[in-house]
C-alpha cells in the first residue's frame, strides 16, 4: 500500500474552505511564520488517523460546533467539515473522516484498512512533547506519566479481551468505566463495587493489561536508548551518562495509599474514603560516570543539564520508540512540527543526521517549522547531500489582508525571486533578494565561529561577513576569489538605490555577474562545508614529541593554539590541516623515557602560523630529517595521536 497523494482539508483549525495538498508519495519540508497554519496540517493528519481508534461519537465532536472539543474554523459558521486523502496507488479513492465518522469516496478493496495501516506505523512529534517532557520544578523529580499518556501512549497497542487498543484508548475506557454506583444526588453519595465484583475485576483486568503493556514498551526504550543517545548526540568529550525510564508506581484502582510525613519519615497508611485511580509515576533516571568510574544518580536532571542536552535526552528517548515501531508498510510517515525549537544550530545538525539518514530511508518525512534559517539549512543538505527530486519544498503563510484562508505554494528561493523581479524590470528589488540570497549562503556553510566577531557576537554587516570568509578560506589554504569577487559588489547589494539609473545596461550586467557569483558560489562553499571539519578549538593545548638522532633523547613541547584548527579533505582523499597560529607554552626533556630533573631545553620557545612550519622548524634547528607525514609527532595531551581526531 503506498504513501500519501494528496490531503484535503475543509474547516478545520486554520483552514475555511477546502485546501489541497498534492505530496505525490514524497517527503515535505513546509515553511510557515508562527500562525500560517502549518501545524493545522500536521494535526488534520494526526486527527485522520487517531480516528481509526475511536467511535463514530468520539469522531464527531471533533466537527460539531456545539462541542467545546471541536476542531472548526473559528471563522466558519458551519459544520461542513472533513479531512480526507488519496494513496498513490489509488488517486480517485479518498478516505475520509467528517462529523458521519470514516467514509470512502471512490471504491478500493482495502478501505478502512488503509488508515488503519497508516495509524499503526505512522509517527508524530511535536515540540510540545519536547517541553512537556523537562517542564518541571527543580524541586520536583520528573513524572513522565501525563507526557506519556498525551503524546506516546496513541502509539502503543495491546490486546485485551480480544480488542485490539491503544493505550491511549484502554486507559480512557477504565477512566470512564470504573465500578462505581448507586449515585445519590441528594446526599452526593455513591457506592464502590466490592473487590470480587465482576466489574471491579474486569476494571483491575484492564489495569494490568496497560501496566504489562507500558512495561514492556518501556524494556524496549531502556534497550534503545542509550545506544541511540551515544551514536547521535554525545560528543567524545562529554561525559559518559546513562539513561532509563522506570514505572515505579503504576497504574492502581483501590485503596490508595497516602503518605504522611512526620520529621523525616514517610508514613503510609490506606485510605478507605477515596477509591479511585492512583496517579502513576514514570521516572526518568540518569546517572553519570564519575573520573574514578564508578556512577552516580542525578537527582534532578532539569536542573543538571541545560535545556540543548536535556532536548538531546527527550529525543534520544522518543526516537528509540519511533526506531522500535519501523515498519515495513510503504505509505508509513514521521511527522515532525516544529521540533528543534529548544536546539542550537550544533545540535540541529545532528538530529537533521538522524531525521535524513536514519528515517527517511523508512518514512516518508513531513517537516514542518517556522524558522527560515532551519528551513534553508535542510533543504540545502537536501539538494546537496539527498535527492532533492524526492522531496517538495513548500512555504505556508496565514490569513492578512490580501490572503483569506493561508496560502501553501511551492517554495521560491530568493535566488528565483530575484530573476522574477529582474525580468520584471524591478531591479532594486531584484538586488535586494540577491543580497538576502548571499547571506544565506554564507549563514549556511560557514561554520558558526567564522560568523562571530572577537567578542562573541554575530557579525552584523554582510561585509564583513564576506571578509571573515575570505580569511577563514586563506587559512584553509583553498581559493578565496569566488568570496573575493563578492565583496566587490557590497556597495551594490546594499545600497541597490546608489546605481545610476541612466547606466541601465551597465546595471543590468552588475545583477547578471552578481548573480553568477552567488550561483557558483553556493556549490563552491557547500562542497569546502562537507570537506572541512574543526580538529580542536582556540587555547587548545597539545604537544609535539621529537625524537633525537642519538635514539635516547626525545623532546615533548607542550603547545597553545591560539586560533580554531580545522582539517580539510582533499578530493584524492588526503587531508591538509588549516593555518592555525600556535605557541609553545613549555619544554620537556626526557632521555630514555625519563625526565631530565634539570631541563636545557626549559626557555626554548616558539611560534608559528601553522603546525607543518613549527614542527619543520624544531627539526631543521634539531638537525632531523623532516618527514612529510607528520602528523603523529603530535598528540593531545592524553597521548592520542592528532591523526586520530582528524
Amino acid at each position: 500500500m503506498s504513501a500519501i497523494n494528496e490531503l484535503k482539508i475543509k474547516n478545520f483549525k486554520a483552514f475555511n474552505e477546502e485546501n489541497v495538498l498534492k505530496l505525490g508519495g514524497k517527503h515535505l519540508l513546509l515553511y510557515g511564520e508562527n500562525g500560517s497554519g502549518k501545524s493545522s496540517i500536521y494535526w488534520s493528519l494526526y486527527t485522520l488517523l487517531q480516528c481509526t481508534t475511536k467511535s463514530v461519537d468520539e469522531i464527531e465532536k471533533y466537527f460539531d460546533r456545539a462541542n467545546n472539543e471541536n476542531l472548526l474554523n473559528l471563522t466558519s459558521t458551519t459544520d461542513d467539515s472533513h479531512i480526507k486523502i488519496s494513496a498513490l496507488d489509488e488517486v480517485d479513492t479518498f478516505h475520509k473522516i467528517d462529523r458521519a465518522g470514516y467514509t470512502l469516496e471512490g471504491t478500493t478493496a482495502r478501505a478502512f484498512s488503509y488508515l488503519e495501516a497508516l495509524n499503526n506505523s505512522s509517527d508524530f512529534i511535536a515540540h510540545r512533547l519536547l517541553i512537556n517532557f523537562y517542564n518541571f520544578r527543580n524541586s520536583k523529580e520528573i513524572n513522565l506519566w501525563e507526557v506519556f499518556v498525551r503524546d506516546i501512549f496513541p502509539f502503543i497497542t495491546v490486546t485485551h479481551g480480544g480488542r485490539t487498543y491503544t493505550l491511549s484508548q484502554l486507559h480512557k475506557e477504565i477512566k470512564e468505566t470504573l465500578p462505581y454506583w448507586s449515585f445519590n444526588l441528594t446526599r452526593r453519595t455513591f457506592k464502590v463495587r466490592q473487590k470480587n465484583h465482576h466489574l471491579r475485576i474486569a476494571t483491575n483486568n484492564k489495569i494490568n493489561a496497560l501496566n504489562q503493556a507500558l512495561n514492556a514498551e518501556l524494556s524496549v526504550i531502556n534497550g534503545l536508548v542509550n545506544s541511540f543517545y551515544e551514536d547521535n548526540f554525545k560528543e567524545d568529550y562529554e561525559e559518559n551518562i546513562e539513561i532509563s525510564l522506570q514505572y515505579s508506581t503504576e497504574l492502581v484502582f483501590g485503596d490508595i495509599v497516602q503518605k504522611e510525613k512526620r520529621g523525616v519519615v514517610d508514613y503510609l497508611f490506606p485510605s478507605k474514603r477515596h477509591i479511585k485511580l492512583n496517579t502513576p509515576f514514570i521516572n526518568l533516571n540518569i546517572r553519570n560516570q564519575k573520573e574514578d568510574g564508578n556512577w552516580q544518580d542525578i537527582l534532578r536532571p532539569q536542573s543538571y543539564f541545560n535545556e540543548a542536552k536535556l532536548t538531546q535526552i527527550a529525543l534520544s528517548v522518543r526516537f528509540a520508540l519511533t526506531e522500535q515501531r519501523m515498519g515495513t508498510f510503504e505509505g508509513q510517515f514521521l511527522a515532525l512540527d516544529d521540533l528543534l525549537v529548544s536546539l542550537d544550530m550544533s545540535n540541529r545538525d545532528k538530529v537533521l543526521d538522524i531525521i535524513l539518514d536514519k528515517f527517511a530511508h523508512n518514512y516518508k518525512i513531513y517537516l514542518f517549522t517556522h524558522e527560515k534559517t532551519f528551513f534553508n539549512m535542510a533543504k540545502a543538505r537536501i539538494e546537496s547531500e539527498h535527492n532533492p527530486k524526492n522531496w517538495l519544498f513548500k512555504e505556508m503563510y496565514g490569513i492578512d489582508e490580501t490572503n483569506k484562508e493561508p496560502i501553501i505554494r511551492d517554495y521560491k528561493n530568493y535566488l528565483t525571486r530575484s530573476i522574477d523581479l529582474y525580468k520584471q524590470k524591478d531591479y532594486p528589488a531584484s538586488v535586494n533578494y540577491l543580497r538576502k540570497e548571499l547571506e544565506k549562503v554564507l549563514d549556511i556553510n560557514l561554520p558558526s565561529k567564522i560568523k562571530k566577531g572577537e567578542s562573541g557576537e554575530p557579525i552584523a554587516t554582510l561585509d564583513g561577513l564576506i571578509t571573515s570568509g575570505i580569511v577563514f578560506l586563506e587559512k584553509l589554504n583553498v581559493d578565496a576569489r569566488p568570496l573575493k569577487k563578492c565583496k566587490q559588489y557590497v556597495q551594490i547589494l546594499m545600497n541597490p538605490l546608489s546605481h545610476n539609473e541612466e547606466d541601465i545596461d551597465a546595471y543590468e550586467t552588475d545583477i547578471k555577474r552578481i548573480r553568477k557569483i552567488i550561483e557558483e558560489l553556493d556549490p563552491y562553499l557547500s562542497d569546502l562545508k562537507k570537506r572541512t571539519k574543526e580538529v580542536f578549538p582556540r587555547l587548545k593545548e597539545i604537544n609535539l614529541i621529537i625524537n633525537e638522532n642519538d635514539g635516547e633523547t626525545s623532546q615533548k613541547y607542550k603547545l597553545s593554539l591560539k586560533e580554531d584548527l580545522y582539517v580539510i579533505t582533499a578530493t584524492d582523499g588526503s587531508k591538509n590541516l588549516s593555518n592555525c597560529k600556535v605557541h609553545s607554552v613549555e619544554s620537556r626533556t626526557y632521555i630514555n623515557g625519563i625526565l631530565e630533573e634539570k631541563d636545557s631545553y626549559k626557555n626554548e620557545h616558539w611560534k608559528h602560523n601553522n603546525l607543518s612550519a613549527l614542527y619543520s622548524a624544531v627539526c631543521e634547528r634539531k638537525e632531523i630529517e623532516v618527514q612529510t607525514e607528520y602528523f603523529d609527532f603530535y598528540q593531545h595531551l592524553d597521548g592520542r595521536l592528532l591523526s586520530e581526531f582528524l
